[in-house]
């Protein structure tokens, strides 16, 4: 994405456009998050009062709650706070899978599937043949031609 901005903008305006895409939500190093993963969570927030609105759904009663809802998690994080909440979950770290690709790469190294060795098949699939012309037919395959001449030539 950065490298077709850049193509159409300068370097900086580039990197200005690319990371106006994410929001640091925490304000730490890695609190980077993609802003339309943001905004899906401001939905899903919306959607959840508004469910617990329950009959109670008229447009300006809708406009309150939503525009109320940061003041609602201030007060909630208030109380939490002062009632001493013990706040159990924390955010799960994403798992480096580095060390598992590496040892994959290697093993891949080793067996080459990607290259032609002769002799070489599948224990899981015997019934698959080697080659097709194995399994054709070739008296029924003339047969089959024979009478089907007529819609190939015409």
């Amino acid at each position: 994405m950065l490298v077709q901005q850049y193509s159409v903008m300068g370097l900086q305006e580039a990197c200005q456009v690319f990371q106006a895409c994410f929001i640091n939500t925490t304000g730490k190093s890695d609190g980077n998050v993609p802003a339309d993963l943001v905004q899906e969570w401001n939905v899903k927030e919306c959607k959840k009062h508004i469910k617990h609105m329950y009959s109670n759904k008229l447009d300006a009663n809708i406009c309150n709650r939503t525009s109320a809802l940061p003041s609602i998690h201030a007060i909630a994080d208030n109380f939490d706070t002062e009632a001493c909440t013990i706040i159990r979950s924390k955010k799960h770290t994403r798992k480096q899978n580095d060390e598992d690709e590496l040892l994959l790469i290697q093993d891949m190294k080793k067996i080459r599937p990607f290259h032609y060795t002769s002799g070489r098949f599948y224990k899981e699939f015997n019934s698959i043949p080697r080659s097709i012309s194995e399994k054709v037919d070739g008296q029924l395959l003339l047969k089959w031609f024979n009478k089907n001449r007529r819609t190939f030539f015409i």
